[in-house]
């Protein structure tokens, strides 16, 4: 039984065992995002690098940043390299040159942005926390696209301070992390788009560009940006995930808006921006299929799902009749378990632990 199958059903147990404890809801919620944080990390520090592609170029460029005469021109010859990403790995060599202190702390970053987002904004951690356990197998290989991500997700409160100059700055210290960190830009026009009709009007207008202009702009950044045209030899998007996506925004939109506006009662604005950000998921696959460019859509879509574990709660949390709601968890969950276990671009069947 794949590794990682073993440690979504042990996160089960223990919400089982958990949820059934008499004690306040957030302490059961401690409990739950506490083990969650130590599995993720466990597997994130103990993988088999060699079960995984990305990960042996990421460990050679580490172990060569960490000699003293290490430059970055030098270290673009073991991976891909951005100077931002070069110097988050200068500074780690600071501490240690050993590879798992690497991939703990670097896992820990990625994973602990999702969960401390779920700890922040979802209404149902333990059911957040499984769809996660369910989706974060890219992020044990993927690492230099994740911690830009990561640090987007950490600026996304920052947002609702307003604290702007803040934001601008993380999402500049993750474009030099990864370049398709830009992708996560269109978060501030959608931010300050507070109209319906506005939004539609985005969201046609964004649909009809990309239909138009998304073979162009993939094949200039691959020219134009070095090591990056095997991200058109990617896993390509699957009409299915097309169809999940826009699956869990019509639910949310249903559920949370039409519901939310029927009984006169205001949604707050994380929550709006979150669900704006689902529609935005939903659109960019259909016009990446129109268009023949789905290869690099999961690339930039990962921008934006991150919300989709919070969002998914609230909606349940939305849901009144009993019999509804328990049949849309199960949707739910199968959901993530097609794409977990059953999809043709799972990876769980070639993910190792060290010890295996």
């Amino acid at each position: 039984m794949p590794s990682l199958l073993v440690n979504l059903i042990l996160f089960l147990l223990i919400c089982f065992i958990v949820n059934i404890q008499v004690a306040s809801q957030k302490e059961k919620d401690k409990v739950l995002i506490f083990c969650a944080i130590v599995q993720v990390l466990f597997f994130q520090t103990f993988k088999d690098i060699n079960s995984l592609p990305d990960i042996p170029g990421y460990i050679e460029a580490y172990k060569y940043i960490c000699r003293e005469d290490a430059t970055y021109l030098g270290a673009t010859g073991y991976y891909k390299m951005q100077y931002g990403y070069y110097i988050y790995n200068k500074l780690l060599s600071f501490i240690s040159d050993n590879p798992y202190y690497f991939t703990f702390v670097t896992g820990g970053v990625i994973s602990l942005s999702y969960i401390f987002f779920i700890k922040k904004y979802s209404p149902i951690i333990w059911f957040s926390l499984v769809l996660y356990l369910m989706s974060f197998t890219q992020s044990t290989f993927v690492l230099r696209q994740y911690t830009a991500i990561a640090i987007c997700i950490f600026s996304f409160p920052l947002l609702f301070k307003q604290k702007f100059i803040w934001c601008g700055l993380l999402w500049v210290t993750a474009i030099t992390i990864h370049p398709t960190a830009i992708f996560y830009g269109m978060i501030y026009i959608l931010y300050f788009i507070k109209n319906d009709k506005l939004l539609i009007t985005f969201y046609v207008a964004l649909f009809l560009l990309l239909y138009k202009l998304l073979p162009m702009f993939v094949n200039l950044f691959v020219d134009n940006v070095d090591g990056y045209l095997s991200y058109l030899e990617n896993d390509s998007v699957e009409y299915s995930t097309t169809l999940i996506y826009i699956f869990i925004f019509g639910m949310a939109y249903f559920f949370i808006v039409h519901e939310m506006n029927s009984q006169h009662k205001d949604i707050d604005e994380e929550t709006k921006l979150m669900i704006k950000m689902l529609g935005v998921t939903a659109i960019i696959p259909l016009a990446a299929t129109f268009s023949r460019t789905s290869e690099i859509v999961p690339r930039l879509l990962m921008y934006f799902t991150f919300v989709q574990f919070v969002v998914i709660a609230k909606t349940l949390d939305c849901i009144r009749l009993r019999l509804v709601k328990y049949v849309a968890y199960i949707l739910y969950f199968f959901i993530f378990f097609y794409q977990f276990y059953i999809s043709d671009n799972s990876r769980i069947f070639d993910f190792k632990l060290i010890f295996e």
